[in-house]
């Protein structure tokens, strides 16, 4: 119904709490890869996080013109096919149903991850809260879409106003001292600088553009004139994207932060740019809430998505996404100690 469509301003937060959340993590992934070749290296974030804006603008232009092209909504299966043949868009498919499962799993456990750190009693009970996230934005997404927006405005909102906050604090910081940089901690390097690193540090920057599709997957969900909507909104997430990641590696890099084990970058900005602890709790919180939220795209894009499909193509990329997604699982079990299932709460010792 045309009441369930969602109007710009909705349809922000709705399809962009998986992208702009990844600017919690993508510049630090960046920098974790950097910093193996010690912390000389570090200064080469900034070229590449040029070079990573370039792409976001590039990728941003290329949906934008799918959007009038494909009005009833396509993503990379539809282009892929039409362009490049029926393999390409199976292939597609396949990443695509596999990339919607991993956004669940990856934006909860990252999310759940951050709010048992903040509260460490809550760790014995982090499968049980990560499902039960699954199941608020299940039951949120099945009540309509314009409940589930609803649910999602706020949290993404206030995640980008207390980002900008960080921002606009930090840089003040910055000018005040002339915009000299600290010298970040002497750091070790455990391999030497090479192209394949500085690549590795380029592809896990790139995680940032996570969930850039959703919009052009989702244009049906649009109110009319729904394409014209679709990419204003477009427009909207990368600029918002481009500023938001662009303007946290500078700062990062004015402050002399690298990675930690304990403790990520975001964190460590906040603690640096805000005096007390109030906002450096509600930066945490809005952080936290948005990873969980993240999740929300897999629920809004991929029926839409998937609809899109011949029933051969989405029984081939099924059966695709199941090899690929059990022997993900199952190598990462072997890999792991202890065994995931040590991680219930309720769980003894394995059978067998």
């Amino acid at each position: 119904m045309l009441y369930e469509r969602m109007r710009k301003l909705v349809a922000l937060p709705v399809l962009s709490s998986d992208l702009l959340s990844s600017v919690a993590y993508g510049p630090e992934a960046m920098l974790t890869v950097l910093v193996l070749a010690g912390s000389a290296a570090l200064g080469l974030a900034l070229p590449l996080a040029a070079l990573l804006v370039v792409l976001m603008v590039a990728v941003g232009l290329s949906y934008r013109q799918t959007i009038p092209a494909y009005p009833h909504g396509a993503g990379s299966y539809l282009v892929a096919g039409d362009n490049l043949g029926r393999t390409p868009g199976l292939a597609a498919a396949a990443g695509l149903m596999l990339d919607y499962v991993l956004t669940v799993s990856v934006s909860i456990a990252a999310g759940v991850h951050a709010v048992t750190l903040a509260l460490p009693g809550l760790a014995r009970w982090t499968v049980p809260l990560g499902v039960l996230v699954i199941a608020v934005l299940l039951a949120g997404n099945l009540r309509g879409v314009r409940t589930a927006g609803n649910i999602f405005v706020l949290p993404t909102y206030a995640f980008v106003a207390v980002v900008l906050a960080v921002l606009a604090v930090g840089w003040a910081k910055a000018a005040a001292r002339g915009f000299a940089s600290v010298p970040p901690p002497a750091v070790p390097a455990a391999e030497g600088l090479g192209l394949l690193l500085v690549l590795r540090a380029f592809a896990s920057g790139a995680v940032s553009m996570t969930g850039i599709e959703a919009v052009s997957n989702a244009v049906p969900a649009f109110r009319p004139t729904e394409w014209r909507n679709a990419r204003t909104t477009l427009g909207w997430m990368v600029a918002l994207l481009v500023t938001l990641f662009a303007d946290l590696v500078g700062l990062i890099h004015l402050d002399g932060l690298v990675p930690r084990a304990d403790e990520t970058v975001l964190s460590q900005l906040g603690r640096v740019t805000f005096p007390t602890d109030l906002w450096y709790a509600v930066l945490q919180a809005t952080t936290a809430l948005i990873l969980l939220l993240a999740a929300n795209t897999a629920f809004n894009d991929s029926p839409g998505c998937c609809s899109s499909w011949p029933a051969t193509a989405t029984r081939r990329a099924g059966s695709c996404t199941w090899v690929i997604g059990w022997r993900s699982a199952t190598a990462w079990s072997r890999w792991r100690s202890p065994p995931w299932w040590s991680s219930w709460p309720s769980a003894g010792t394995p059978r067998g």
